[in-house]
């Protein structure tokens, strides 16, 4: 029962992490040209927030390590999930406690499916900015982190997670 468990959660990881790196990170480059055009940023000062946030997200991993930690992955990525704010690293220590030794396959194939995010929401982006806008474009980014990502992680997300406080 817990090889199903985590090969669910397993799945469950790589179907979000598309999502994730794909609205959080490869829709940018996509929607740069209209946030410059209707906020009058320059392409390398949103490329600063970009990075700003990746340093944030930095700094932010010591305490959501150590929530990670004491709750475990499904509550921290469902919240996660809920913030829109949510990559690699919470999958890789989940993945990392949960298989122990055969940890690396999974983390190959989490990686590997992850690298798709770029080939899914690229032209999606540039379909839904050049349709609806980049102001609803995210908008539907939130939607998609609020229906698919947050009940994926609270449902999937369900293996045994060891008590790390002692």
């Amino acid at each position: 029962m817990e090889e199903i468990r985590l090969r669910r959660a397993l799945i469950g990881m790589c179907g979000t992490q598309v999502v994730s790196w794909g609205a959080l990170y490869y829709a940018l480059p996509v929607a740069t040209a209209q946030i410059a055009g209707t906020t009058g940023w320059t392409p390398g000062t949103i490329t600063l927030a970009c990075s700003a946030g990746l340093l944030v997200a930095a700094v932010a991993g010591i305490p959501v390590g150590r929530l990670l930690d004491r709750y475990g992955p499904r509550p921290v990525m469902t919240a996660g999930s809920a913030l829109a704010a949510e990559l690699y690293p919470p999958v890789f220590a989940a993945i990392t406690c949960w298989y122990g030794e055969r940890r690396a396959r999974p983390l190959t194939v989490v990686t590997l499916v992850g690298g798709l995010a770029s080939t899914v929401f690229a032209p999606l982006t540039a379909l839904l900015v050049d349709h609806v806008g980049r102001r609803a474009s995210y908008l539907v980014y939130a939607a998609v982190f609020l229906l698919v990502n947050l009940p994926v992680h609270w449902l999937l997300l369900t293996p045994a997670w060891p008590d790390h406080r002692t």
